[in-house]
């Protein structure tokens, strides 16, 4: 892998992670509004599911833009 395509993935990463961290915080906003507004049982549960599955898409996204800075940090350090 270049360092150009390095720089390019972390990019990239770093993108993804962010724009998981807005739906995380999205999705956490929606079920702490929700609470005490009337919604079911199975429309909190939705809520929470989507909640959590936010915020692990937002830790795997995350995950991907440290190993995608340790790629790019090895990339320099071998040129």
């Amino acid at each position: 892998m270049t360092i150009e395509d390095a720089v390019r993935a972390e990019a990239e990463a770093d993108r993804l992670a962010s724009r998981a961290a807005m739906k995380a915080d999205s999705a956490r906003g929606r079920l702490a509004a929700s609470r005490g507004a009337g919604l079911s049982e199975t429309e909190m549960a939705v809520l929470a599911a989507e909640a959590d599955n936010a915020t692990k898409a937002d830790e795997t996204a995350e995950a991907a833009y440290a190993e995608a800075a340790r790629v790019l940090a090895s990339a320099r350090n071998a040129a």
